[in-house]
């Protein structure tokens, strides 16, 4: 029962960042779709383990908030390469993103879009991990700016919708088919870097 109360929450908590949803323009169509494809961007070149084109999706200065899943704070490009390279290697991985909404703001008003995006990662093991498998539900929160032609994310926040294993936790475990999933710390997102 708390679980649903957790997840009930979160969505309430997703739904008021849009309480004052301002629905698309005809000025702001093309500048939408493009935000669209680089939320999309993000999660194809991490699952190819492409980190250079992160340099498309983000501002050289981003600030990525992984403080709700307890993963900390990165800033700047480099370091979101090197932690995500860090974390997802010998990981198959798939990022999928679903419900997706961006928010320009009144029609005539300078505004800094924000954009919602709901996202299943899926981690499938490889080697010794082979036919063990992890996933979350998460929903990332952008800020972006246009710089240099194009929208980037200047400000990410990843939260993860609480774990159906361990109410009390952020961490998203959904299935597994480790007897206690926290006893792979390679296998979990973060679970590294907090517990060297």
């Amino acid at each position: 029962m708390r679980t649903w109360s957790a997840l009930l929450a979160t969505l309430a908590i997703a739904s008021t960042t849009f309480a004052n949803y301002h629905p698309p323009h005809p000025d702001t169509t093309a500048a939408e779709l493009q935000i669209r494809n680089k939320i999309s961007l993000y999660t194809l070149a991490i699952d190819a383990k492409d980190y250079g084109l992160l340099e498309q999706v983000f501002t050289t200065d981003v600030v990525v908030n992984y403080n709700y899943t307890g993963l900390g704070l990165l800033t700047g490009v480099p370091a979101v390469q090197a932690f995500l390279a860090e974390q997802l290697q010998g990981l198959v991985t798939q990022h999928t993103i679903s419900t997706t909404v961006v928010d320009f703001g009144p029609p005539g008003l300078q505004h800094t879009p924000n954009s919602t995006a709901y996202l299943v990662a899926n981690y499938l093991g490889q080697r010794s991990l082979t036919g063990q498998t992890l996933f979350f539900y998460g929903i990332y929160t952008d800020q972006w700016v246009f710089e240099a032609g194009s929208w980037k994310s200047k400000n990410r926040i990843l939260n993860f919708l609480v774990s159906l294993v361990d109410p009390s936790s952020r961490i998203g475990v959904i299935k597994s088919k480790l007897a206690d999933p926290f006893d792979s710390p390679a296998f979990w997102l973060g679970w590294k870097s907090r517990n060297p």
